[in-house]
């Protein structure tokens, strides 16, 4: 039993990270929070030395803090940092 349990839980070499994103609050939620959770998954999940993230990092940031709007102002390079993009333009708008 412990032999076929550890076999479904070895890491796979072959194995791929997904981001997934989907909706996480109520329709209801302040944007504010919303924003901070963002901000909380960008810095935990995205590489930190990227113009996009210290622009966007920045941004959530100050719309934390004073409000909307939000304003980007670097484009999202690849795949992870697009999909956020999107993600975060369609959760505060």
């Amino acid at each position: 039993m412990k032999s076929q349990r550890d076999q479904l839980l070895a890491i796979e070499y072959n194995s791929k990270t997904l981001l997934i994103i989907g909706p996480k609050f109520p329709k209801d939620t302040d944007y504010r929070t919303i924003a901070s959770d963002f901000l909380q998954g960008i810095t935990k999940t995205l590489n930190p030395d990227s113009e996009f993230v210290k622009s966007v990092t920045a941004e959530l940031n100050r719309f934390v803090t004073a409000g909307p709007p939000i304003k980007v102002t670097v484009e999202p390079r690849g795949e992870a940092e697009t999909e956020i993009f999107n993600a975060l333009k369609i959760a505060i708008q």
